[in-house]
């Protein structure tokens, strides 16, 4: 049985996750991983501030727990995770599939590819061709 929780602070963020272990071993985990701030993910504003709480919000399965989380994240106010939009593993392929073909299709219009462009000009943060003004 997986579950969806939220962790609240005293202002009224929340964050919403997901996970099948028991609420406050995951609640240790977010502890444990924002104290090091090359870990700290989006729970760190609601984990690092004090005081704060975990709950629960309902009992789901697994092949509804992206569904059942997108849900809350997207109903309940003042969540800090609404930027990151849960998606389940088809979703996250076909998303990076395009992300990846537009980048490619972005470099074939200038010709070379950025990573080149970028290692030939480093000290340039915008890269204009001349030719736009002809």
């Amino acid at each position: 049985m997986y579950k969806i929780y939220q962790i609240i602070n005293i202002d009224g963020q929340r964050y919403v996750g997901s996970t099948k272990q028991k609420l406050q071993r995951r609640y240790k985990q977010h502890i444990t991983s924002n104290a090091n701030p090359k870990q700290r993910v989006c729970s760190s504003k609601i984990v690092l501030s004090k005081p704060n709480t975990i709950l629960l919000i309902e009992n789901t399965t697994e092949e509804r727990v992206l569904e059942r989380e997108r849900y809350w994240i997207e109903r309940l106010n003042n969540v800090v995770n609404k930027v990151r939009p849960v998606r389940s593993k088809e979703e996250e392929k076909i998303y990076y599939t395009n992300w990846r073909q537009d980048r490619i299709n972005y470099q074939k219009t200038w010709g070379e590819p950025i990573d080149k462009l970028c290692r030939d000009t480093p000290n340039n943060l915008l890269l204009i061709h001349t030719n736009l003004f002809h």
